[in-house]
């Protein structure tokens, strides 16, 4: 057993798209000004900007072993009071083998690979967003313009289970920017506990909106059960976009895509496969629409 959880055998990564190889949405988005998902698929920008301006890039820039890397990069500078998160969220119901909560909660370990054009502090934290409790770690990039691996290894917490369904239950933050807001109080860096203030929860974080031109980039994410950070677990691209599309699939617009008949004016109604089965019933939204259907609104039907 000791051997097996030193190699982690068996299927181990937890997140999805850790090596940022799907892009379904496109590989760069200027002038982000707001919260929202832009190009990786499962790599979430949360963003209060107060005037700062960002681009986000799947970039070729990457250490050995990876092909890829989420490229961040101000291109207009806010205010103090603007904060950022780069966010991962998991089901409950991927989390099970954890234990959390229970008298045999297993250790976690976080690994990733961070690149900056300047040296700085940032934090990364866990929140458990079923019963409201986290932990944080202070990692510190030592040289600009060089890659280097983040572990984190993370005790169990016997308080507060997940809830076992397909909703949000666990939270990977990757604090760039606080505003102000996620610093100031006292952090929890040895064990789990209530989050309380939003103020514990990224202290000592640094200021990455504060000047035009910094790039910020990750790749390699891996959170597995166990104390030790193994080899980053690589699935095939099709095995990674199959589960990424269980939240997010882009149909591309192609002459014939979709077999349909008109039921009225301005109307028409078609039905199109899903390539798997999504987590919930999706939303439809037309994305970058050429002139001919611009002003197209969808509603959906299902059994």
């Amino acid at each position: 057993q000791e051997a097996r959880d030193l190699v982690s055998a068996g299927r181990k990564n937890l997140v999805i798209n850790g090596a940022m190889t799907v892009a379904q949405r496109g590989t760069s988005q200027t002038n982000i000004n707001t919260s929202g998902y832009f190009t990786l698929d499962r790599q979430q920008v949360a963003f209060y900007p107060q005037g700062a301006v960002l681009t986000e890039s799947q970039s070729t820039d990457a250490p050995d072993d990876f092909a890829y890397s989420r490229k961040l990069e101000v291109t207009t500078a806010g205010s103090t009071s603007g904060w950022l998160i780069l966010a991962y969220h998991f089901e409950g119901q991927d989390l099970y083998s954890i234990n959390k909560g229970t008298s045999a909660a297993k250790p976690l370990t976080l690994s990733f690979w961070v690149k900056a054009d300047h040296t700085a502090d940032y934090v990364v934290e866990l929140i458990d967003t079923d019963n409201d409790r986290q932990i944080s770690y202070l990692y510190t990039i030592n040289a600009a313009n060089t890659w280097q691996k983040v572990e984190w290894h993370i005790p169990p917490d016997t308080t507060g289970a997940f809830t076992i369904d397909n909703n949000e239950s666990l939270q990977i933050s990757w604090f760039l920017d606080t505003g102000g807001i996620f610093s100031g109080g006292t952090p929890n860096r040895t064990s789990w506990a209530a989050r309380g203030s939003n103020a514990n929860r990224a202290v000592g974080c640094g200021d990455f909106l504060d000047t035009v031109g910094k790039e910020f980039y990750l790749t390699g994410v891996q959170l597995e059960v166990g104390r030790n950070a193994t080899d980053f677990e690589h699935r095939s691209y099709g095995e990674e976009l199959a589960l990424c599309q269980r939240y997010f699939y882009r149909q591309e617009r192609t002459r014939g895509s979709a077999i349909g008949n008109a039921t009225g004016n301005n109307q028409c109604l078609y039905s199109t496969a899903l390539p798997v089965t999504m987590r919930t019933v999706p939303n439809c939204t037309e994305y970058d629409p050429g002139t001919s259907i611009s002003g197209v609104t969808f509603s959906q039907f299902t059994n």
